[in-house]
């Protein structure tokens, strides 16, 4: 049988859950609305552009994979 602290834990932790997840919901839509994502993209075009690829390793405006990835094409 499970004691009043232990139940009382479990119902915290599950409001606590939901709350994060709504607030993780409201922040993604938020970036969304705000065009924020696109920004992103631009300033991350900037960087791999600007910086030598050796610094960069894998994630270079010049490598094909990562423009797909951005574009939304995987």
């Amino acid at each position: 049988m499970m004691s009043l602290t232990v139940r009382k834990t479990i119902v915290l932790q599950l409001i606590g859950t939901i709350l994060l997840l709504v607030n993780i919901l409201v922040v993604a839509n938020w970036i969304s609305d705000t065009g924020i994502s696109e920004k992103a993209v631009w300033a991350f075009d900037f960087v791999a552009v600007s910086v030598p690829k050796q610094f960069l390793g894998q994630f270079h405006a010049s490598d094909k994979t990562v423009r797909k990835f951005f574009d939304g094409q995987s």
